[in-house]
């Protein structure tokens, strides 16, 4: 393939893909910038941990997976340089999928109280989904063909393509689902016997997550059925930045509430809302101490 040929703009044909790419990557963007003072001010000077690393995977991850995704929709290639460049997009996309579920799984596990059943059946649902994910999207990649793009596109062209894809996000919705159920039922035990600000906020962000990223999965299952083989995982990317967005959001307001409980002597309005922050910051590891 002649990488040099010429190519006009009005034969360009839309790359929706790349459109959402870039919209996708605004967003992540976005709210980087609107976060990055409470990235300063609550992780910067804190000792480093597993529970730091597990965050900062999850909020740097997405940038550079976008990156590349969006470089790759705006150049000429050949099918081995996208074959190449796609094995590493979708190795950090799943990968970082997995590291933002265990977050949320161990947020779940803190609200329990680390409660012994609790525990093993998430843990449990987590690695069976992880190991799902990881041998869908493994036989998924090896199932695409790239083909030469024409004269007038940029990006790359898949030819044929399997739906196998569909179990990772049908995985992934059920692990989404245990949490958000066992989120509920606790909440629902909780805010009998405290009615705090940040606690209301931490079950609150835990419900509308699910509620957001059930919307994005929901597509991400039906299109690989419905659509072409190109775009079989066309929101793939959107689901990825807003799992880190929103778990991001959720590990910012816990800190919040430890700088507050810090500075302050009356940050709780009871001994049960100390109890249950002091569980969460312990099983999360991301306090300071």
């Amino acid at each position: 393939m002649n990488l040099d040929r010429v190519v006009y703009p009005q034969d360009v044909e839309p790359n929706y893909k790349g459109y959402i790419l870039i919209a996708t990557y605004t967003l992540f963007a976005y709210d980087y910038l609107c976060t990055f003072d409470k990235e300063v001010n609550y992780l910067w000077l804190t000792p480093w941990h597993w529970g730091k690393i597990l965050f900062f995977i999850n909020r740097y991850l997405p940038f550079v997976e976008i990156s590349m995704a969006v470089h790759i929709v705006r150049v000429l290639t050949t099918p081995e340089m996208c074959r190449n460049h796609y094995r590493a997009i979708t190795w950090l996309m799943i990968s970082g999928l997995v590291n933002a579920e265990l977050i949320l799984v161990l947020r779940t596990i803190a609200i329990w109280d680390r409660k012994k059943s609790i525990t093993i059946v998430v843990i449990t649902t987590y690695l069976v989904v992880a190991t799902a994910s990881l041998a869908a999207t493994n036989l998924f990649f090896k199932s695409l063909v790239y083909i030469p793009v024409k004269v007038y596109r940029y990006g790359c062209e898949v030819g044929t393509s399997n739906s196998i894809i569909i179990v990772a996000f049908i995985a992934l919705l059920a692990l989404e689902t245990v949490i958000f159920v066992l989120t509920v039922v606790r909440a629902t035990q909780h805010l009998r016997r405290s009615h705090s600000s940040w606690v209301v906020q931490l079950y609150k962000r835990g419900i509308m997550f699910y509620v957001y990223l059930f919307v994005l999965m929901l597509a991400n299952v039906v299109f690989p059925v419905v659509v072409e083989p190109g775009k079989k995982a066309v929101f793939a990317d959107l689901q990825f930045s807003l799992h880190s967005v929103l778990c991001n959001r959720v590990i910012f307001h816990i800190l919040k509430q430890a700088n507050t409980k810090q500075n302050s002597e009356a940050a709780y309005t009871s001994t049960y809302d100390s109890q249950v922050f002091t569980t969460i910051m312990d099983t999360v590891d991301i306090s300071e101490d």
